[in-house]
């Protein structure tokens, strides 16, 4: 039998697959691009940056928590231009936005600073932005509930990353608590490791809806043509 700690790493291995898919199309249809998809590219390049500088870490024995700090302040940033996109007709949060985005993005960096070392697990900011997220994603569904035509590419295309997006952070923000629990207990990584392996297959689901996305709206704009 595979150890599980195998499969998981050849599971981050393939996600890279669907995010330079991703990143390729992008580049290749940027001229084509509505605000929402620069915004998922923008999101894709910096997050696949700071992935890649944490994989060097990993393999070099280096503490590579630190970007994971980084990671939470641009994956938070990158998601809130995403909804801010997406929900442009919508007053309050129109008013609320830049507010929010510079008081989320103090607050996480604060905790860095203050309250987690960066060279430990940044839990609060992880579950805080994760929260946010969820959120987000569920009054998507109940904001365009009965007046969305999600046959329509571009509808069809924002609700599959919206979809992504709840159903990562969800099972993420689920196993990041439930791996606090275990840590405390003082469980062993080996008994830990379903758990990851498990975020590992959501994070490739994630990026496979990414990039479906992608394929769609690309491809509208070139029949458009």
């Amino acid at each position: 039998m595979i150890p599980a700690y195998d499969v998981m790493r050849f599971i981050i291995n393939v996600t890279w697959l669907p995010v330079l898919l991703s990143l390729v199309t992008l580049i290749w249809k940027r001229r084509t691009l509505s605000l929402t998809y620069v915004v998922i590219g923008v999101y894709l390049l910096g997050t696949s940056l700071v992935n890649l500088a944490a994989s060097i870490f990993s393999a070099n024995r280096m503490n590579n928590l630190p970007l994971l700090h980084f990671y939470t302040l641009i994956e938070f940033i990158g998601w809130a231009f995403f909804y801010r996109v997406v929900f442009y007709d919508v007053r309050w949060i129109e008013r609320v936005f830049w507010p929010f985005l510079f008081g989320g993005a103090v607050l996480i960096v604060g905790n860095t600073l203050f309250l987690e070392s960066p060279f430990n697990f940044n839990s609060n900011a992880k579950s805080v932005t994760q929260s946010f997220f969820i959120l987000a994603s569920i009054y998507y569904f109940f904001y365009n509930f009965g007046k969305t035509d999600f046959s329509q590419p571009q509808n069809l295309s924002v609700g599959l990353i919206n979809t992504g997006v709840l159903l990562y952070y969800s099972g993420s923000l689920f196993i990041f608590m439930f791996s606090k629990m275990l840590i405390a207990a003082h469980t062993s990584r080996e008994d830990q490791v379903g758990f990851w392996l498990l975020n590992s297959l959501l994070t490739l689901v994630f990026q496979i809806l990414i990039l479906t996305s992608i394929l769609i709206t690309t491809n509208k704009s070139s029949r458009k043509k």
